[in-house]
């Protein structure tokens, strides 16, 4: 399995630059608008987000789309009208050659979102800085601001890679169709962790089967109590090698799954948080 995963991630860093994430889909795909998504765990009492409802929309607020290439997520505040944004780096590599280089072209907006059937209008954001650039974690830490001055949102991110487990749900919260503003909604899907590496020596990893698309890029992994629990890495449509992974407690083997970074890994090894 571990000689499985590192393979994966040998394949998938060459092509970064070449082409868009893919999209991996299990059975229907589900993807929910976030008062969609919201009335429904506020409606269902066994919903293991049932009693976290206010974070989990606290959580979802935070969730930024990066226009024509994916998603991001705020994981704190350092003024009123500025924050820290974790994504892929992958999203917005080909827009600077240095840490700070056109960090201002970078596309970001908030609330690009359906409230009722009705698309919202869309809070353009800035890239102040970006702090981290690491193609290894293919991960990317900017300071973002409001530029009319209102108030940001943000997710906590977890900080203990011991509070995630195989088995656990999820929620992925991003901009599917990021590629083309006008559909580029937020939307929300839930499924389940089905392996976790947290001392891989290559990249720890996890590997989940909620549903995406090329946009949920850089979107982030809430956990069922609205903790930032992961970013999205890459979708693997039709891997070539079993992958041993647990589904509903039984052991399977599957070749068509999602990989995501622990937010609690970039924490420690990148800090800025």
């Amino acid at each position: 399995m571990q000689r499985a995963i590192l393979i994966i991630f040998t394949l998938i860093s060459s092509l970064f630059y070449t082409v868009p994430a893919s999209a991996v889909v299990f059975g229907t795909p589900n993807f929910l608008n976030p008062d969609e998504f919201l009335e429904k765990i506020n409606h269902d009492t066994a919903h293991p987000a049932h009693a976290y409802s206010e974070q989990i929309k606290k959580a979802l607020d935070a969730v930024v789309l990066v226009g024509g290439r994916g998603s991001g997520v705020i994981v704190s505040s350092i003024a009123p009208n500025k924050g820290l944004m974790m994504t892929a780096r992958h999203v917005i590599s080909d827009l600077y050659d240095l840490p700070a280089a056109n960090c201002d072209k970078v596309p970001l907006f908030m609330h690009h979102e359906e409230v009722g059937g009705v698309l919202q209008k869309a809070i353009p954001l800035k890239c102040e800085r970006i702090l981290v650039n690491d193609f290894s974690t293919d991960y990317a830490l900017l300071e973002i601001s409001r530029p009319d001055g209102g108030l940001l949102p943000f997710a906590e991110p977890e900080r203990d890679p011991a509070a995630l487990s195989v088995g656990e749900r999820a929620i992925i919260a991003g901009h599917p169709h990021a590629a083309t503003f006008q559909e580029g909604v937020k939307k929300i899907t839930e499924g389940p962790l089905v392996a976790y590496f947290p001392e891989h020596a290559e990249l720890p990893h996890f590997i989940h089967l909620i549903d995406t698309e090329g946009g949920n890029s850089g979107a982030p992994v809430f956990s069922m109590q609205g903790k930032v629990i992961g970013i999205h890495f890459r979708g693997i449509p039709n891997y070539s090698s079993d992958v041993d992974v647990v589904i509903d407690g039984k052991p399977s083997k599957i070749h068509r799954f999602n990989v995501a970074i622990p937010a609690p890994f970039l924490i420690q090894k990148h800090g800025g948080l």
